[in-house]
């Protein structure tokens, strides 16, 4: 069977963390479905991303690095023929850490870290330090030099708010070459977080990019429709009990749920009806469609004839 690939498949590692960010559920103690990913499910997970996937991305809530095999899962994803990736907040890339991601053979790590901004930085995470970080971040360019000079780096800075805006500052960009440095504002993890968000930005509700392009799988191996369902509240399927991924990705509750984006109906879905991204004006991928003519089903018939109808998809 064809199918579009996804961007990559995220992967629950752990959902406690070391600290406490303002613009995240953990922040106010709102993630209930906690735990701690065991080596088999990421094992499993292998097995049914072939074809699916070029990356497997270790992070959905939770801090990373606070999981004690995080290394031997980098080398199970890549002994499988996948890249690795790496989200942390950097607190704890010690130099034990960096050379045992590196020496594993981490494909790319991404600091969430305010780099533009110490005063920010602190006052949003709270618990972190600005200056442990970048200390943190420049040995490990340093060592990945030496061990790994293959692994990719960047930092991801979060905005709390719309009052400045997403530019890097030259001599931010200039002081680490070769390192991707974005800005991105706050989402408001489906009305659970007070965020602003720009009214010129909002429109029709459409397919959300997360159903479309990426899958996330829960550290007890459910596959949820979008990585900020973080209670699992609409679960497509479990790696441990479906034979294929496919079986998960063309199941009839992942075309139920495109169906009521599509049709504007989603204020009784869970999270999604309270999200403000399927408002948030984008292209509608034509991925739908080509998934809808995968699924056998009504779910589906019904979804692609939304698409094709209310966004024009052909």
């Amino acid at each position: 069977m064809t199918h579009s690939k996804l961007e990559w498949i995220s992967v629950e590692v752990d959902t406690h963390c070391n600290v406490r960010c303002t613009m995240c559920p953990i922040h106010d103690d709102k993630v209930h479905n906690q735990g701690r990913i065991q080596l088999q499910t990421i094992e499993r997970i292998t097995e049914l991303a072939r074809g699916w996937t070029d990356k497997i991305c270790l992070a959905v809530m939770g801090e990373p690095l606070l999981h004690p095999q995080v290394t031997d899962m980098i080398r199970i994803i890549n002994d499988a023929g996948f890249k690795s990736l790496l989200w942390t907040n950097g607190l704890l890339v010690n130099e034990r850490r960096a050379r045992g991601v590196l020496e594993a053979g981490l494909d790319k790590i991404v600091f969430s870290f305010e780099i533009v901004d110490k005063e920010l930085h602190e006052r949003i995470r709270k618990g972190a330090q600005y200056d442990k970080v970048r200390a943190n971040l420049d040995r490990f360019l340093q060592l990945k030099s030496e061990i790994h000079p293959k692994t990719e780096v960047s930092i991801w800075n979060i905005l709390p708010d719309r009052s400045r805006g997403l530019e890097i500052p030259d001599h931010i960009r200039d002081a680490y070459p070769g390192v991707e440095i974005y800005c991105s504002y706050a989402m408001d993890w489906h009305g659970e977080v007070k965020v602003e968000t720009s009214q010129e930005e909002l429109g029709d509700p459409a397919p959300c990019n997360q159903i479309q392009n990426y899958a996330s799988i829960a550290w007890n191996g459910d596959v949820m429709a979008c990585c900020n369902d973080f209670n699992h509240e609409y679960i497509l399927g479990n790696v441990f009990e479906a034979k294929s991924f496919d079986e998960i990705w063309f199941g009839r509750r992942r075309f139920e749920l495109i169906e009521k984006m599509t049709c504007g109906a989603l204020a009784d879905v869970k999270p999604c009806g309270t999200c403000s991204a399927p408002y948030v004006k984008r292209g509608v991928d034509r991925v739908f469609a080509k998934d809808a003519e995968l699924f056998q089903g009504k779910a589906a018939s019904n979804a692609a004839k939304q698409i094709d109808g209310r966004h024009a998809v052909s």
